[in-house]
């Protein structure tokens, strides 16, 4: 079984006015909790709160295995704020793409933050994700990654648990016709038969017309990348700052019609899958 937990589910900024409060204002952040394991996927400014229930849950803490899709700072900007990074106790495994210490270093430190990565309390360990290299975190959990078309790079992230046939993909900031067609023949093998898919859908089609080259996805291009790969279940994820609830309840009533197990994800949502 997987536990899925949306921490922050916005893009590019936090959106903070009551017109937003149903589906959230925190950006990136989305917890899995599998075999025992407990990974992240980004640490946007929902991460803070997720640290703090990290914090009160055990006097033990187990390892936490957080996967950067990337650096930009709507991914990482709740980092500095990650009670776990302070503690003694806490053992952090990073994941991500390129250099992963000396980015995150460089990130977090003066003069931009008062205190210094390498200096936290918590034992740190980086890792450089390839493609088509899994990582088995246990004996039934397989992460495998997927290069995404986005300005400066991004990675899209698998996770398998052998044992149920139970899969979660997450994929963000990604700008889905670079190559002129509408869905990625490799990605969607890379997404075939997937339990759960969570989607950028920053943006509706209009919308996109206009802000191509920013790196980013629509919900009508997550229903035909879901399609095509036969997800189980569509997750729509990182909402624009500029969409209301309002509007975003319009567009998943809509997504719903076209394809009716999918869902525009709302910050402190959790999900189960498989047994």
């Amino acid at each position: 079984m997987m536990k899925v937990t949306f921490w922050g589910v916005r893009g590019s900024i936090p959106a903070c006015e009551v017109k937003y409060a149903q589906f959230g204002g925190h950006t990136s952040c989305v917890q899995v909790q599998v075999d025992g394991l407990n990974i992240i996927f980004d640490m946007g400014t929902g991460a803070p709160d997720l640290g703090r229930q990290v914090l009160s849950q055990a006097q033990e803490q187990q390892p936490l295995h957080i996967f950067l899709s990337h650096y930009h700072l709507d991914h990482l900007s709740g980092l500095p704020f990650f009670g776990p990074l302070y503690q003694a106790r806490s053992q952090i495994n990073f994941y991500g793409m390129g250099p992963v210490e000396q980015r995150l270093n460089g990130f977090m430190g003066p003069p931009y933050f008062p205190v210094k990565m390498q200096d936290t309390a918590s034992t740190k360990n980086f890792h450089k994700v390839t493609p088509k290299q899994p990582l088995c975190l246990s004996p039934k959990v397989k992460v495998t990654c997927h290069p995404l078309a986005h300005p400066g790079g991004c990675m899209a992230y698998r996770i398998d648990l052998s044992e149920e046939g139970t899969s979660i993909i997450y994929l963000t900031d990604y700008e889905h016709d670079t190559k002129g067609v509408s869905v990625c023949e490799e990605l969607a093998d890379f997404c075939k038969d997937v339990t759960l898919l969570i989607y950028d859908a920053n943006y509706d089609e209009q919308e996109f017309a206009t802000n191509k080259g920013y790196g980013h996805s629509t919900w009508q291009a997550g229903v035909e990348l879901a399609l095509g790969s036969n997800a189980h279940q569509l997750a729509f994820f990182h909402h624009g700052p500029q969409c209301s609830d309002q509007l975003i309840q319009a567009r998943e009533n809509m997504a719903k019609q076209v394809f009716p197990a999918s869902f525009f994800a709302r910050q402190g949502q959790s999900i189960q899958l498989g047994c």
